[in-house]
């Protein structure tokens, strides 16, 4: 024999059953994609800290592009300056030479006289 009220009793529990079953499903979906959301922000915070590394690398090797570039002008300019030395320095040694054999010439003039 059934039980009094059981009938409608086994009808309510099996919709509360359902009711709780589907809300189980939710939630559970919920977390599942409560976890992708973790992880997406996670890997958005990851590029956001490449992008980040990159942009200061890109900084870094513009600046050392400028340095390059303001040294080669320097070394330009000095191999400009050193060939101006070395002309003016041969023009010297010429005009040492010539008079050194000035000297020799007016020496050896003396000795005669």
């Amino acid at each position: 024999y059934p039980r009094i009220g059981e009938g409608r009793m086994s009808d309510d529990l099996k919709f509360d059953t359902e009711v709780v079953s589907e809300l189980v499903d939710v939630v559970g979906e919920d977390k599942d994609e409560s976890d992708l959301v973790e992880k997406d922000i996670h890997k958005l915070e990851s590029l956001k800290n490449v992008h980040e590394q990159s942009s200061e690398i890109f900084n870094k090797i513009q600046n050392l592009q400028m340095s390059q570039n303001h040294i080669l002008n320097n070394l330009t300019e000095d191999q400009k300056a050193l060939g101006f030395i070395k002309e003016s320095f041969a023009e010297n040694v010429q005009i040492m030479k010539d008079n050194l054999k000035n000297i020799k010439e007016r020496i050896a003039k003396l000795k005669i006289c």
